[in-house]
């Protein structure tokens, strides 16, 4: 006895970055915000590349990189007086901020 019922549609998809980034390429988020910081940026690049004593355009590629933790995740946290003392098992320490008391 089937259940559910599930309906796939293919949708177009790129797998080279030059033509993503092609006019008309398929978008993963037609609305990103991205999109719309890098139009407002591309006037000072062109004026900074006719600025520049210099300038160099090249393409760099590399392998996709997974960051793969073998930890567990938890925090140990302690109050001494008016300190607040974590042990936070994570390798962003500045995702970690810690509020006073008082908020």
């Amino acid at each position: 006895m089937r259940v559910i019922q599930v309906e796939y549609e293919v949708l177009p998809f790129v797998l080279d970055v030059e033509k993503a980034l092609q006019p008309g390429a398929p978008a993963l988020h037609p609305a990103a915000t991205w999109c719309r910081c890098r139009t407002h940026q591309a006037a000072f690049r062109e004026q900074g590349f006719a600025e520049a004593d210099v300038v160099l355009e090249e393409t760099y590629e590399n392998a996709i990189q997974i960051h793969s933790v073998i930890e567990l995740h938890g925090s140990v946290v302690q109050w001494d007086g008016d300190n607040l003392i974590i042990w936070d098992s994570t390798q962003g320490v500045f995702r970690c901020k810690p509020k006073s008391r008082s908020g």
